[in-house]
């Protein structure tokens, strides 16, 4: 109860649009139909679309980047793919401590991101669900039946 207070108390002074709010999202690539549902989409007062992803954990050593995030970039394209909205900039919310990370939006990843979808398509047609990455630096190693770390 007590995030929710803080949330709305802060929220009082943001002067961002909310354009979108648990908006569902979905589009066609190649054979794949993607879709998600992204938290929140807001225009800023200079006209600049943010997408934003609220998070209620991570203490502050291993709070992750949203220039890394394969998740918000994929909101982005998400995004942009079924309301045509161009996000200028992505951004986490920690509602903790309601410390907020954002980042411009790199438009130049979108291929690689689209790869990615592709590739992980591809390995669950074979049935392949390995591992890879760092299992230190994952976020849900802890409920991760092959944790290596």
């Amino acid at each position: 109860r007590e995030i929710l207070e803080n949330f709305w108390l802060k929220e009082q002074s943001h002067d961002s649009k909310i354009l979108l709010a648990e908006s569902k999202f979905e589009f066609k690539f190649e054979k794949w139909t993607v879709k998600g549902t992204v938290d929140r989409v807001e225009k800023n007062p200079r006209g600049k679309i943010n997408i934003v992803d609220y998070k209620t954990g991570f203490d502050s050593d291993l709070r992750p980047n949203p220039a890394e995030s394969l998740q918000l970039g994929l909101y982005a394209i998400g995004i942009e793919e079924t309301y045509k909205l161009k996000a200028d900039f992505l951004t986490y919310w920690f509602l903790i401590d309601y410390d907020i990370i954002s980042v411009p939006y790199d438009f130049g990843k979108k291929k690689r991101i689209m790869d990615i979808v592709r590739e992980t398509g591809e390995k669950i047609l074979r049935d392949d669900f390995s591992t890879k990455g760092d299992c230190s630096k994952c976020h849900i190693r802890e409920y991760c039946m092959e944790n290596r770390a």
